[in-house]
């Protein structure tokens, strides 16, 4: 009798939903965070054009960059 072993073959750029560490679903938190870090690199830095590709407002993306402890400072760091 044959064993199957299912491989999985993940894109690199691929957002995860489980944390590696605890093998837990991530909280939306989390995933927001990571959603705008990815794209602060992304995108350069440009925080307008971070903002209008996540589909949220300036305002709010500069709101979000506060609670999550980056600055402006930091996000020019992640270009």
């Amino acid at each position: 009798m044959r064993e199957i072993v299912r491989v999985e073959v993940r894109d690199p750029h691929a957002l995860s939903l489980v944390a590696e560490e605890t093998g837990e679903m991530k909280t939306m938190e989390g995933l927001e965070g990571e959603i705008i870090r990815y794209a602060l690199q992304f995108y350069r830095g440009r925080m307008s054009e971070v903002s209008r590709r996540l589909g949220i407002g300036r305002s709010t993306l500069y709101r979000k960059l506060k609670e999550l402890g980056l600055d402006d400072e930091k996000a020019e760091d992640a270009a």
